[in-house]
């Protein structure tokens, strides 16, 4: 069964989702983390769209490290 049904970009969300429920002790701010990584994918793919993938897992790295010192 096909979750996302073919989109791209609910299955990049829910492939982010994971890690959701580990980060919700913490606060809020983590359910919001996969909305804006599926951003950061979408916005490497408009800068770059040759080479899309290390700008957006460049930008993902930083949102995580950014979400570790904000939960810390």
């Amino acid at each position: 069964m096909d979750v996302a049904a073919g989109n791209v970009h609910v299955a990049l969300g829910l492939r982010h989702a994971v890690a959701v429920p580990f980060l919700l002790p913490f606060g809020l701010l983590a359910l919001t983390f996969p909305f804006v990584a599926v951003a950061a994918y979408e916005a490497a793919w408009r800068i770059r769209p040759s080479n899309p993938i290390w700008i957006a897992e460049l930008i993902v790295g930083a949102l995580w490290g950014v979400l570790i010192v904000c939960l810390a």
